[in-house]
């Protein structure tokens, strides 16, 4: 294709691949480079991924990266120069004696997300858990400690910025959903949370 970014052709090259083993393990990614004139290094992406998830227990760990001058000129990339590492596990036991209840899911993850520098530019800490009942409905309690770098001033209104900077937050949501062979179906949901200035 043409560049949008050079004169000349810009080409994308890539490999991707997705490999199950006993049910339960999936591991797979991709690897891309493109080649834009007059544009050097820091080109490529690659993503990692593994995934175990029998039904009591569950990982998951992922590591994508986007090169600075990663350029594949078909308007999906969204962010560029930056890692992003990623781990989840669940554990979701199927209790005998709890009278109503299927099953209860706790879930704790971690997102991190630095720029091409090293920076960190944002961090994302979550726990879930979850009872699952009988009758569908779900009753759920999650939240964590988050991180935000502002690399540039942010209107939110007319006359309020936020300055650039490191921002810290915490949220905690209770939500119950009724199930859908209610005649009334829904969810009812209460949610907290705090944010400041961060010394990152």
């Amino acid at each position: 294709s043409v560049s949008t970014v050079a004169s000349g052709a810009n080409q994308t090259v890539g490999a991707d691949g997705t490999f199950s083993f006993f049910n339960d393990l999936t591991v797979g990614g991709y690897l891309a480079r493109t080649e834009t004139p007059n544009v050097s290094g820091k080109s490529s992406s690659y993503l990692a991924r593994a995934e175990y998830q029998p039904d009591q227990y569950g990982l998951v760990l992922e590591q994508l990266q986007v090169g600075a001058h990663f350029n594949p000129e078909v308007g999906f990339l969204r962010r560029t120069d930056f890692t992003r590492s990623y781990g989840e596990a669940r554990f979701s036991p199927r209790p005998r004696h709890w009278k109503g209840v299927r099953q209860v899911v706790s879930t704790a993850n971690v997102e991190y997300i630095e720029n091409g520098a090293g920076r960190l530019e944002s961090r994302q800490v979550n726990g879930r858990f979850q009872i699952d009942r009988e009758n569908s409905d779900q009753l759920s309690i999650e939240g964590g400690p988050n991180y935000e770098y502002l690399s540039k001033p942010f209107a939110v209104a007319p006359g309020v910025t936020i300055p650039v900077g490191g921002y810290a937050f915490t949220d905690a949501t209770v939500r119950y959903n009724f199930g859908q062979q209610r005649r009334v179906s829904g969810n009812v949901s209460v949610q907290a949370g705090q944010i400041g200035r961060a010394h990152v």
